[in-house]
């Protein structure tokens, strides 16, 4: 009996361990559809979302450009027309609560997402937020045609327009304010969120203009103007200096005369050699760090005493070609917040740009990956060109700082500005001129779109 039984038991046993894979199975592929659904889901909600609030931001340059074209008017008609806009903006501040809560849901499920897909090692954890973690993924050493530019200025100047305007200035040349700056309350890196990834500190902009702003240039707040936005060609997580207590975080952009330094380290000198004062900053609690930022920095008001209080941790250098936005230490974070700001692996699209609509220029999240557009815009005759509509000339411009900067900073930024503006002179003629220039740079960025895809 027994030698009968004995097989019996064993092709009983590798059934029943066969179904018992085939179980497994079932359930990974039933894991990995619902993962796909919830995935498709939360990327047509953000879809939703975008195309709000590119919508929002198009009603607002809209209002603000009438507004401007009523201000010299004082007829009945005028004062009509007024009270029609005053409604509309009305409006437009209830719709755009509403997206704030609809946004504020898909974060709070995203962060989640984020949580439950990626875990940081020891190693990793001591890294983040402050250096490069590496990951096996990543190329040690990206193709060259990465460095091709497949956009220019030209990028810049026209789809940004349909949210703001274009203003010329003597020290700084074309520079962009959003029609959002007419808002009182409206600053640069607050409709979005703060992300860690291995890249460092990344902003995740909720503006359809954010894809440039904070990615590229650099923003200067002029006296009796608002905040402006100057354009660069390089790319970067974020460009801020970062400030930091145990009950604050805070951030303020870095100025345009940065740019006179290509590739340099900032660290936590920074504020000082650039006069970046109290009016630049944007402070939250820290708890509120890892959510949503509208709604929840501190007033502006409060800023000096924030400054005394904090520490400057601004750690922006280099690894293999790629920037790195060192500011708080990620783990420090982790240790004393419940929900610390997501983690991400950092993907940037050297291919992406915008067309008609921008939304498609807005991060994107797979699982724990992070994909933000950063086409590669170091074209030589970026000095060159300019938007096809400049609102005015502005010939009296003063940045608001701590303090004078030194005349070796001014000096230094004044020529660079003139070498680049040289250099793009160099490129129109060495196309054959303005008329060649026009046909011909159209055909070399597509040739280098296709050679990078």
């Amino acid at each position: 009996m027994k030698p009968t039984i004995l097989p019996a038991i064993a092709v009983l046993a590798f059934l029943i361990s066969g179904c018992d894979r085939q179980t497994k199975d079932f359930e990974g592929r039933l894991s990995e559809s619902e993962n796909r659904r919830i995935e498709l889901e939360r990327e047509l909600e953000n879809q939703r979302l975008a195309a709000e609030r590119d919508a929002i931001e198009r009603e607002r340059y809209r209002i603000s450009d009438e507004m401007a074209a009523l201000e010299d008017r004082k007829d009945r008609e005028a004062a009509a027309q007024f009270a029609e806009l005053e409604r509309r903006e009305q409006e437009l501040a209830l719709r755009e609560e509403r997206l704030g809560e609809l946004r504020e849901s898909l974060t709070e499920k995203e962060i989640l997402i984020s949580d439950r897909e990626y875990s940081l090692t020891d190693q990793e954890l001591e890294l983040a937020g402050r250096e490069a973690v590496p990951y096996e993924s990543r190329e040690l050493d990206p193709p060259i045609v990465e460095r091709l530019p497949v956009a220019d200025y030209g990028t810049f100047y026209e789809p940004l327009a349909a949210y703001g305007s274009w203003f010329e200035t003597p020290g700084y040349g074309y520079v962009y304010q959003p029609a959002a700056v007419r808002q009182s309350d409206w600053r640069p890196y607050t409709r979005g969120r703060w992300a860690c990834t291995n890249d460092g500190w990344t902003w995740l902009s909720d503006e359809p203009f954010g894809w440039a702003t904070y990615h590229y240039g650099r923003w200067a707040l002029l006296h009796g103007r608002g905040w402006v936005w100057v354009p660069g060609d390089q790319w970067a997580p974020a460009w801020v200096s970062w400030r930091h207590s145990d009950d604050h975080i805070g951030w303020a952009p870095l100025p345009p005369e940065t740019l006179g330094y290509q590739d340099a380290v900032w660290d936590h000198t920074v504020d000082q050699r650039f006069g970046i004062g109290p009016s630049w900053f944007n402070f939250v609690e820290i708890q509120l760090f890892g959510g949503l930022i509208e709604g929840h920095y501190l007033p502006e008001t409060r800023n000096t005493v924030l400054i005394r209080n904090t520490t400057n941790v601004t750690h922006i250098h280099y690894d293999n070609r790629r920037v790195i936005v060192g500011g708080p230490s990620y783990q420090g974070l982790r240790s004393r917040l419940q929900r610390p700001p997501p983690y991400y692996r950092l993907d940037v699209d050297h291919g992406r740009r915008p067309g008609r609509d921008s939304s498609e220029m807005r991060p994107r999240i797979r699982g724990n990956e992070l994909v933000l557009a950063g086409p590669q815009i170091n074209a030589p005759w970026n000095q060159a060109l300019r938007p096809s509509r400049v609102k005015e000339r502005w010939e009296d411009v003063r940045v608001e700082r701590a303090e004078p900067i030194r005349a070796e900073i001014v000096n230094r930024f004044r020529e660079s500005r003139e070498d680049r503006r040289e250099r793009a002179e160099q490129s129109v003629r060495g196309f054959g001129g303005r008329e060649q220039f026009q046909r011909q740079r159209t055909e070399l960025l597509e040739t280098n779109r296709r050679e990078l895809a």
